[in-house]
């Protein structure tokens, strides 16, 4: 559940009917991206390092890499970062240390791939020497084949882009380049600290541009200080101006005690523009780009031409796996979070010592599957109703009372299953995605027995290991069943059960201790989860280490009722890996056995 959605009421996620939804369908914003809270509390130490080695020694799939380069040569009002420049050396060690991770990560890694989206953020990147650029891109090659697509992003200031270091940059292999202008007018720019005024930004862009070597990508930013709704209209027009592949319009974030809302309180800087302003701006970019044919791939980017994708941002905000490296570097690895605090001279100085473990792992949440379905699908400005309910069974009446309040409000309209946002849907889309996730898992929380929902609930569980939580969801009958989840930290146990459902896609169980698991569940009419792993004819055992079965609410303690004689196949690995195929499963220890 989102932190403070326990704490009000949840009318307060209902967006307020009015004449004007663009200003008045909330009065706060509940969140900068949309997701469920963490899945448990962050792990640290040597359980930390252990839990992310065994996620990572697992064959993978497809993933993307990030670099953080976590240096800056100014410092920026509107700005949360704070860092320093790479200058006096300090550029290069860290470029070392971070080669060494990525060493370490392949050597750690088992088979994946391929690499779908390289992206160098911070910080500005781009202050960085294009040599040790161009090292740490060829270090990430080490770790699985680059798909030939492979979007490649080298994020910057414009005032490091000169004719002669765009060509460094490309020739190391970028093929994308991400700029934060934020604003042409020059009194603007130069009251938030940017270095350059807006015709020499403009004209850099331009440069740029024209040598077509690579899609050229710029972030916008309304609701600046000094900013009128007029500004940010030029500002439009001349970005449409100079040849773009992409473009980002965000809405400012006042961080609270930052450097902009300090400036704001003492007078050195107009205020920003309020919440219920912000909305004409957004309205004006729909319009614009709308106009000069840019499509609209997210809530706040929008791509003219083919070669702009945006591939890393909705892979990374989908938290599929990607995989990371630098100070303050954070990633996902079969939905477990991990991340690196931003102290780069203490990251230099551990990986002197080979020391690359992550600062926290934090386990998937039990709704994370279902969130990030929400999130992925509000950030494109629609919700396919139909695909909710062939995945997750029917709609509960909490998500219904927030769809109907969607539409009374203005937001949305539905059709044939779909619900498409409005103008004023995609300004407030944020906090209406926030809102469906808090719906959603406010059901689990209040429904432990999950029968009946469709789409399952969750439970705690305690035992397995002392260092950790078990964390798991049961759905019986729904059309697809996402089974019974265990997650566990050290011992690393995740996987699903299921009975009843047309199709089973219940993932793998995982293991500490072992590259892959497999799966097991039911089988019915489709099982996605096939069994390609090693296999041992040792007899299946729990060594002692399940709770009793009586203390786990909703599991298989209480549910032994025939199952149609289908079809069980079981793959555990925990001190031994064991297969068992039969008409029957006998948990040795529990003292009972479930007939299928």
């Amino acid at each position: 559940m989102h932190p403070s959605a326990a704490s009000v009421d949840p009318d307060r996620y209902l967006a307020k009917v009015s004449s004007d939804p663009l200003s008045g369908a909330y009065s706060e914003r509940f969140a900068i991206h949309a997701g469920p809270s963490s899945g448990g509390k962050p792990m640290t130490g040597p359980d930390a390092a252990e839990c992310l080695r065994a996620r990572l020694a697992m064959p993978g799939g497809p993933f993307a890499f990030y670099v953080h380069v976590p240096f800056c040569t100014g410092r920026c009002l509107f700005c949360g970062f704070a860092g320093s420049g790479p200058g006096g050396g300090a550029g290069a060690r860290y470029c070392q240390a971070v080669e060494r991770e990525i060493d370490s990560l392949a050597l750690a890694s088992g088979p994946r791939g391929p690499v779908r989206a390289v992206y160098f953020g911070g910080g500005t990147p781009s202050s960085m020497d294009s040599g040790d650029l161009s090292r740490l891109l060829s270090a990430a090659r080490s770790l699985a084949p680059f798909a030939n697509d492979c979007e490649i992003t080298l994020e910057g200031a414009v005032h490091d882009f000169t004719r002669d270091r765009a060509s460094e940059f490309i020739d190391a292999g970028f093929n994308r380049f991400s700029i934060g202008i934020q604003t042409f007018d020059t009194a603007v720019r130069r009251s938030m600290g940017r270095h350059l005024s807006g015709v020499e930004a403009l004209a850099r862009l331009r440069e740029l541009c024209s040598m077509s070597m690579a899609a050229v990508v710029i972030d916008l930013i309304f609701g600046l200080p000094g900013q009128t709704i007029e500004i940010f209209e030029r500002d439009l027009e001349l970005a449409v101006s100079v040849g773009l592949d992409g473009l980002d319009t965000y809405q400012l974030n006042v961080f609270p005690d930052g450097a902009l809302e300090r400036a704001a309180e003492e007078g050195r800087v107009p205020p920003p523009a309020p919440l219920a302003a912000q909305g004409r701006y957004y309205a004006l970019a729909l319009e614009r780009l709308g106009r000069m044919r840019f499509r609209q791939l997210s809530l706040s980017h929008f791509a003219r031409g083919t070669r702009e994708r945006n591939l890393y941002n909705p892979w990374a905000k989908s938290r599929l796996d990607c995989l990371s490296a630098g100070a303050g570097a954070g990633g996902f690895v079969s939905g477990w979070s991990f991340y690196r605090r931003a102290d780069p001279a203490a990251y230099v100085e551990r990986a002197s010592r080979g020391d690359f473990a992550p600062d926290f792992v934090t386990a998937p949440h039990p709704a994370g599957e279902i969130s990030s379905f929400l999130a992925g699908q509000m950030e494109e400005g629609a919700l396919d109703l139909d695909a909710f309910r062939a995945s997750y069974g029917p709609v509960p009446p909490a998500f219904q009372r927030i769809l109907d309040n969607w539409r009374d409000a203005g937001l949305a309209s539905e059709a044939d299953g779909l619900v498409t946002l409005t103008t004023a849907g995609r300004f407030w889309g944020v906090n209406m995605a926030q809102a469906a996730i808090d719906a959603l898992d406010e059901v689990s929380e209040t429904n432990p027995a999950g029968r009946g929902s469709g789409w399952g609930s969750r439970g705690e569980l305690a035992g397995w290991h002392e260092v950790h939580r078990e964390r798991g969801a049961w759905s019986v009958g729904g059309p697809v069943c996402r089974g019974f989840s265990w997650r566990g930290a050290l011992g690393g146990v995740r996987g699903a059960w299921s009975a009843g459902c047309s199709r089973n896609e219940g993932p793998s169980l995982e293991a500490g201790s072992c590259r892959r698991a497999g799966g097991w569940g039911r089988r019915d009419t489709v099982h996605e989860t096939p069994w390609d792993g090693a296999t041992s004819d040792s007899t299946l055992s729990l060594d002692q280490r399940f709770p009793d079965p009586g203390r786990l609410p909703g599991f298989l303690g209480a549910q032994e009722a025939p199952l149609n004689n289908s079809l069980l196949n079981v793959h555990v690995c925990v001190n031994k890996l064991a297969q068992l195929r039969d008409d029957s499963i006998k948990f040795k220890n529990m003292g009972r056995n479930f007939k299928c």
